[in-house]
C-alpha cells in the first residue's frame, strides 16, 4: 500500500465518457415470393399476377394472399420490423368494415408458381394483426418484430399469409412484387452488436 512504501497516491480528477447508442440502419426488403389462391379455380395458380387479393365470401370467390421475404441480408442486431402493404384495388361491395387479418405462416416451402387453391399452405398461423383497408393508394404498416426475430433463428425465411375472417365478404387487392412501386415491403431496422 502507498503508506507502506513511502508514496502518497493522488487522483487530480475522474473523467466519465458518456455511452453514445450506436446509430441503426434501415433497409427495405422485397419480396422473393408471393401469390393468391383462389376457391372458383382451385388448380389455378396467380403466382405471376400483379395484385394479391383477399376475400371471404362463397367458396367460388374465396381468396387468400401468400408472401414470402428473405431474411438473408440482416446479419446485424434486429431492432425492429414492419410488413408494409399497399392497397391497389378495392371492390365495389359498399362501405363497411374490409378486416384483413396477417398471420404467421409456419411453412416457408410453398412455391408461388405452383401453389394453388388445391395445394395452399395452411392459413390459420399465429395472428399477427388485423387492419381495415379503405382507400386505394393507403400503405398499411404492420409491426412484425417478434415474428421476424423468431424467424431469423430459423431457416433464413419469413412468411406471411392475408386472410379475411368470415362474414365480411369485401374485395382488397394490395400491389404484389411484379407490381412495381407498390410490392409489399419489410421494412427492417438492425444496429451492430457492440
Amino acid at each position: 500500500n502507498s503508506s507502506s512504501s513511502g508514496y502518497t497516491l493522488a487522483i487530480d480528477s475522474i473523467r466519465f465518457i458518456p455511452w453514445v447508442e450506436p446509430d441503426s440502419d434501415l433497409s427495405s426488403i422485397l419480396p422473393e415470393a408471393d401469390t393468391f389462391v383462389r376457391g372458383g379455380q382451385s388448380n389455378t395458380n396467380f403466382g405471376s399476377g400483379a395484385q394479391l387479393i383477399v376475400k371471404n365470401a362463397s367458396t367460388e370467390y374465396d381468396r387468400i394472399s401468400y408472401i414470402r421475404f428473405p431474411l438473408s441480408s440482416v446479419t446485424d442486431s434486429l431492432v425492429g420490423a414492419t410488413l408494409k402493404l399497399k392497397v391497389d384495388a378495392i371492390g365495389g361491395e359498399g362501405a363497411g368494415v374490409r378486416t384483413i387479418e396477417i398471420r404467421q405462416l409456419t411453412s416457408d416451402s410453398w412455391d408461388e408458381l405452383t401453389m394453388t387453391w388445391n395445394t395452399r399452405a395452411s392459413s390459420s398461423g399465429t395472428l399477427i394483426a388485423t387492419i381495415d383497408p379503405q382507400t386505394v393508394g393507403e400503405v398499411h404498416e404492420v409491426d412484425v418484430s417478434d415474428y421476424v426475430s423468431q424467424e431469423l433463428s430459423g431457416d433464413g425465411s419469413v412468411s406471411f399469409v392475408l386472410i379475411q375472417p368470415s362474414g365480411i365478404a369485401k374485395y382488397i387487392g394490395f400491389g404484389s412484387r411484379e407490381n412495381t412501386g407498390n410490392e409489399p415491403v419489410l421494412e427492417v431496422e438492425t444496429v451492430e452488436p457492440v
